[in-house]
């Protein structure tokens, strides 16, 4: 996968967040983004951190506004915690983050 940032290197981070549910194997795998870019997401994908594509958009026909949070499933059924993210802004250039472990990682912050 190719990495797309803005020339102003915009950064992910990560904090912990306390789960509230549980898949079958007692692993949360939500995780609430917030944006705090000072701009719209458009898109945000995820995908196992294993494979070699973007999944769809998560956001589908919504966008994330600055200052707005999503809760977001990362559960596709396989048992996999580790994911990579990307988002997308309206103007095409993106930020990705990889091997985020959504089993353990409660929140996510794009800045």
């Amino acid at each position: 996968m190719r990495l797309q940032s803005l020339a102003c290197a915009a950064s992910i981070a990560v904090a912990s967040f306390l789960a509230t549910t549980a898949s079958a194997d007692n692993f949360d795998r939500h995780v609430i983004v917030t944006n705090n870019t000072g701009r719209v997401i458009w898109a945000i994908h995820g995908s196992r951190s294993d494979t070699n594509s973007w999944e769809e958009d998560i956001l589908g026909d919504n966008v994330l506004p600055d200052g707005d949070s999503a809760n977001i499933n990362f559960d596709d059924g396989t048992g996999a915690c580790q994911f990579d993210v990307k988002v997308v802004f309206p103007e095409g250039d993106s930020i990705e983050e990889y091997n985020i472990d959504v089993c353990s990682v409660g929140t996510l912050t794009v800045e």
